[in-house]
């Protein structure tokens, strides 16, 4: 084998090699982009429950002021909106 032949050899070693390890790291990309979406996903539930949670914890206090609000502007000769 030439030393043209040698290089060119060698060079298409490398190069194949890049190309499945390109390959492996793609699917490897794309598997984590989909990791990130379902957690993206279950952090929005969590964050919609634990909003539930303190919406009902509160509820009182909700309408208490809500309540205080209207007779305050009432108070002041504004219409409840």
């Amino acid at each position: 084998m030439t030393h043209d032949a040698e290089t060119h050899e060698l060079l298409r070693g490398i190069w194949n090699e890049m190309k499945a390890l390109g390959k492996n790291l793609g699917g490897r990309i794309d598997a984590l982009k989909g990791e990130i979406v379902a957690m993206r996903l279950e952090l929005k539930g969590t964050n919609d429950r634990i909003d539930n949670v303190l919406l009902g914890e509160h509820r009182a206090e909700h309408v208490e002021l809500r309540d205080r609000v209207t007779r305050l502007e009432r108070h002041v000769g504004l219409e409840p909106g």
